[in-house]
């Protein structure tokens, strides 16, 4: 009882029992209450996060409830252990919805779904594990990233096929790999080629006219074909290939797992591997795992760029205004050169045939036909005819027949380049050549030529290429040992004896 004081009067008023509302959820369900104590027992013995949980999970794998929960909230790696319990009988309301068919709008609650699922809960085996974690992917595109990510986690740990994998930022590198290094005809076909080049390049290409003709044929074919140029350029001048250049060296990083994922099982048998493809595979060694792949190196971009550049201009019948290395320009406009020379000589070996008059050929050769069946004392006759019509079929059908096809090797001889992209004189071929061969070089002063001077025009020339110097001027001229097999390289190409 208590007493109210109101406009001069004194009130008496008596307290009544009122009914405190129930908390959403509750009463609880019995199993729920069940998987409470269980949670309680194993913590006290010790075990750990991820084996409570699927403890707990497997209790209540085949429970079901009709419980809403309508609060929001979200919690950072959640399992059963960290919701509260209207929380925790909210997410079975929820799973045995989603089990039903019905997508509900929920957060939370879908990365306890992916936990229970990768670890078994709710699944007839790996397979069926796999469909239902791509289809919660594709229900909750919030969750998209991290849920794709396990699944490949789980295609490697339980050894599935590696069509299953499926593409992430780290792996589309090894597919960007295969495609320009593996030049498929198919992909080429479709354009990939190019388009991939255009992607590795990123923002330092933005601007590119080759965006608007990527898709053309020409396009395609002169990039695969300076591309290769270049590959074959980087094998015989540089220490590294060109792909070593753009992807580096296949190397071994530590791999983390299921990362921020509550997953009891996360190893397996000693000395596991599981290849993803000539270019990636997993190992757990020692308790750990490792991944050996290959990484886009932080220079792929602006080389990639450059020689994208070089291949517009080439096209565009002008030379790039872009800051492109001079050796890249260099190799890449000659060799585009040598490109549009063999497209040339292809064209001009096809061989045209002009379908509209397929019937004058026909006519004449029914005439030689009806003399070949006549008798011999017009065998001469139809021997001449015959050559004649030969004649007359190579007119009409407008069809150049190459008659030393096949005949003479001199006719056919091999055409070769000048490739000197170095642009040497005579007197500095000689310089190197004497140096190489440790002749004496006293010519050079009775033609009247400074030795300095003409190393420091050679060293110039080859400066853009090697990006250093490839002779030293000290008491005696002498071509660095690291550069000596290239420039022998060189030399046995402008044939210098």
């Amino acid at each position: 009882m208590r007493f109210l004081y109101s406009s001069g009067r004194i009130f008496n008023e008596v307290y009544k029992d009122e009914a405190i509302p129930l908390r959403p959820g509750y009463p609880l369900p019995e199993q729920i209450k069940d998987i409470r104590v269980v949670q309680k027992d194993d913590d006290k013995e010790g075990e750990d996060r991820e084996d409570i949980f699927v403890h707990m999970a497997r209790i209540m794998e085949e429970y079901s409830d009709d419980f809403r929960y309508e609060m929001k909230f979200k919690r950072h790696q959640p399992a059963y252990d960290i919701l509260s319990d209207s929380e925790l009988r909210g997410y079975f309301g929820w799973r045995t919805a989603y089990r039903e068919g019905e997508v509900l709008k929920a957060e939370t609650y879908p990365e306890i779904y992916e936990f229970e699922l990768i670890n078994g809960i709710g699944t007839t085996g790996p397979e069926d594990t796999y469909k239902k974690l791509l289809k919660l992917s594709e229900d909750y595109p919030s969750y998209r990233e991290q849920i794709r990510k396990n699944i490949n986690d789980f295609v490697v740990l339980n050894d599935l096929p590696a069509g299953l994998y499926l593409e992430t930022a780290s792996y589309r590198c090894d597919e960007d790999m295969h495609i320009v290094f593996g030049m498929d005809d198919e992909k080429k076909a479709r354009g990939d080629f190019l388009k991939t080049l255009l992607r590795l390049a990123g923002d330092d290409i933005k601007d590119s006219g080759l965006y608007e003709n990527e898709l053309l044929k020409d396009s395609e074919e002169a990039a695969h074909f300076l591309f290769k140029e270049m590959d074959l350029y980087y094998s015989s001048k540089r220490k590294k290939s060109l792909k070593e250049e753009l992807f580096g060296r296949k190397e071994v990083w530590p791999y983390n797992i299921f990362s921020g994922s509550v997953v009891a099982v996360k190893c397996k048998d000693e000395g596991y591997e599981y290849k993803l493809s000539e270019e990636r595979s997993f190992r757990f060694m020692r308790g750990h795992w490792t991944v050996e792949r290959h990484s886009l190196q932080n220079g792929a971009p602006g080389l990639i760029a450059g020689f994208l550049y070089c291949l517009e201009g080439c096209l565009k019948g002008e030379e790039t205004k872009k800051n492109v290395p001079q050796w890249m320009k260099k190799l890449i406009y000659s060799k585009f050169s040598e490109y549009q020379e063999n497209k040339r000589k292809i064209e001009e070996r096809k061989v045209r045939i002009d379908l509209s008059r397929l019937d004058d050929i026909r006519e004449k050769a029914a005439v030689i036909r009806d003399k070949l069946l006549v008798d011999t004392d017009v065998e001469a006759t139809v021997d001449e005819t015959a050559e004649s019509t030969s004649c007359d079929i190579e007119n009409i059908a407008g069809v150049d027949i190459d008659r030393s096809v096949g005949t003479t090797g001199d006719e056919c001889e091999k055409e070769t380049a000048d490739d000197d992209i170095y642009n040497l004189t005579s007197d500095e071929v000689r310089f190197l050549g004497s140096l190489l061969k440790g002749e004496d070089i006293n010519w050079v002063k009775e033609k009247g030529i400074f030795i300095s001077v003409l190393i420091e025009s050679i060293n110039e020339k080859f400066y853009d290429e090697f990006g250093d110097s490839i002779l030293v001027d000290d008491d005696y001229p002498e071509i660095y040992e690291d550069y000596r097999e290239d420039i022998e390289d060189y030399l046995e190409r402008r044939k210098i004896d």
